[in-house]
């Protein structure tokens, strides 16, 4: 809810109901002038592993996954019907979608119905859950 509140005042928009509007705005994202603003980038691990720009590794590898499934060949033939010469511009988002669906995780089924699970508690338990029913 914060980020849509956020969007909502930067916009200048009504907010769409009343969780937006009692929601705390991100506001210290955008003041220049904080002192303790601490922040440490870490490039994407599909960046890392896919490419042979001088992209700096991270300093710990604890992190899971990241290895791309296919090359550059690959995935600019996949792509190649999406136009991207500006953004927001792919014309059918799902099957945008179910490409990269397809490119990174193979013949697993596609989640194309909502599990309505309340992912605020006990997130780790229903996203293994959700995970191992798929």
């Amino acid at each position: 809810m914060n980020l849509i509140r956020t969007i909502e005042d930067v916009l200048g928009l009504e907010h769409i109901n009343l969780n937006t509007a009692t929601a705390r705005p991100m506001a210290t994202c955008f003041d220049l002038n904080q002192t303790d603003w601490t922040f440490t980038s870490a490039p994407s691990l599909y960046r890392i592993n896919g490419t042979t720009l001088p992209v700096p590794r991270p300093a710990s590898t604890s992190r899971e996954g990241g290895r791309s499934t296919h090359g550059g060949g690959y995935w600019a033939k996949v792509t190649a019907r999406f136009d991207f010469s500006k953004e927001d511009n792919l014309k059918d988002p799902d099957a945008f979608n179910r490409t990269i669906w397809r490119g990174l995780k193979g013949d697993k089924p596609y989640p194309d119905k909502r599990t309505g699970g309340d992912l605020r508690s006990n997130r780790n338990q229903l996203v293994s859950q959700t995970a191992v029913s798929q």
